[in-house]
């Protein structure tokens, strides 16, 4: 069995010596180069070990990413789950935003949840606006003038639900 490795190994530093024709192994012996080949070898597996705690890492944190992607539907109802807005941008005007997400809402939606939206999507309008629900309500007004926004219909005490123009 040992004979058969060491004809193996042989072989394989031999096809290494005559293709990369390496100096520095010329005076090497077909025992060193044996165990130069193992070693290598042996160093391969044990990056290939790596690898595999790694991927199986990978995989855990993709599991845990998925668990937390659930939770996070869970929280704010399938409707409203934030990866669905990506690609908004803060510099935009406000009703380039507002436009944005009754685009991606896909249904008539109310000034009070296009409100909660904008605000879910960028917080800090909280510290930016003195009333954010007064000033985004405004833009969808001027939105609704410019006939980019279209009122919908009346929704009880909630008032009106708005769509994009066509």
């Amino acid at each position: 069995m040992e004979t058969r490795k060491n004809k193996k190994y042989a072989g394989k530093a031999q096809y290494i010596n005559e293709k990369y024709q390496l100096k520095k192994y010329e005076n090497f012996t077909k025992p060193q180069f044996i165990a130069l080949i193992k070693e290598l070898v042996n160093e391969l597996k044990g990056c290939e070990k790596e690898i595999n705690t790694f991927e199986q890492e990978a995989e855990k944190n993709q599991t845990e990413i998925l668990n937390l992607k659930k939770k996070l539907s869970l929280f704010y109802g399938e409707d409203d789950v934030l990866e669905k807005y990506v690609g908004y941008n803060p510099e935009w005007t406000y009703i380039d935003k507002i436009c944005f997400v009754m685009e991606r809402h896909q249904k008539p939606i109310t000034g009070k949840k296009i409100v909660e939206l904008i605000l879910r999507i960028e917080p800090q309008l909280h510290k930016k606006l003195v009333d954010p629900y007064n000033s985004i309500t405004k833009a969808i007004y001027l939105g609704i003038k410019l006939n980019r926004i279209t009122k919908h219909y009346k929704t009880g005490n909630n008032g009106y639900s708005y769509i994009l123009s066509e």
